[in-house]
């Protein structure tokens, strides 16, 4: 049988740049020299400390429910721009997407990350910042609860659950993260969110019709998003 040449391997002209790292920020750059389209695409890693337990992993969930809720008229508004972004949360922290024209996708990162950010540098507070409206803290953990109620429904997300528990242990199933939300107030939410968000890593990576001039400002916007409170993960906890 004959097999097909391997290709050669990419140049390093053709493989992300790594164009910052300072301060636990790591920024990744490649601009599109193939397709020539007026897109981008920001995606960016948020690694926390301590997001060992069930606890800490389900207010996790809520936070990125609550910053997703707090962002939903402005990223419709973006949507119809065709401008997207995301917000999901994992096992050790957060991670943010933002992508479409490559001269609007900064302005939509700065509003996403104004509200993640307005999280932070609060010790000592146990109310919620003014991006998140009070009445929405209720609403928004009923649910979060009805989806850790109904996970594993079907067959395909039962199999899906227990097969990410197996290969990455640090991962929590709903049922726990469920009973860990049990008698949750947003007192206790902002406490946790303080201890969750006090050391974080930030690696990002942005690629598409931008150049190093764009990454550059790409990570200056980053870096003083992440405010003056901004204390980073010892070097062996970072990505």
């Amino acid at each position: 049988v004959a097999f097909p040449p391997i290709p050669p391997a990419s140049p390093e002209s053709r493989l992300p740049q790594l164009v910052y790292s300072k301060n636990s920020l790591k920024l990744w750059h490649m601009q599109d020299r193939r397709f020539k389209r007026p897109l981008a695409d920001l995606r960016l890693n948020f690694v926390c400390d301590g997001m060992n337990d069930a606890l800490k992993q389900a207010c996790m969930d809520l936070f990125c429910k609550l910053c997703a809720d707090a962002l939903a008229e402005t990223c419709y508004l973006a949507s119809v721009c065709e401008l997207g972004s995301s917000l999901y949360s994992n096992d050790t922290g957060f991670s943010i997407r933002v992508n479409g024209f490559d001269d609007k996708v900064m302005l939509l990162a700065k509003e996403v990350l104004d509200v993640v950010m307005s999280f932070r540098g609060r010790d000592g507070h146990t109310c919620l910042p003014s991006t998140i409206k009070d009445s929405r803290f209720d609403a928004c953990l009923e649910v979060l609860r009805r989806n850790y109620s109904n996970s594993g429904m079907d067959a395909s997300s039962f199999v899906t659950g227990l097969r990410l528990l197996c290969l990455k242990p640090s991962t929590k199933s709903s049922f726990s993260k469920l009973k860990a939300l049990e008698g949750i107030s947003s007192d206790k939410f902002v406490e946790c969110m303080n201890q969750v968000l006090q050391k974080i890593s930030v690696e990002a990576y942005y690629h598409g019709n931008v150049c190093r001039e764009d990454a550059d400002k790409a990570a200056q916007m980053i870096s003083e998003a992440l405010t003056i409170h901004h204390r980073g993960l010892p070097k062996k906890k970072m990505p």
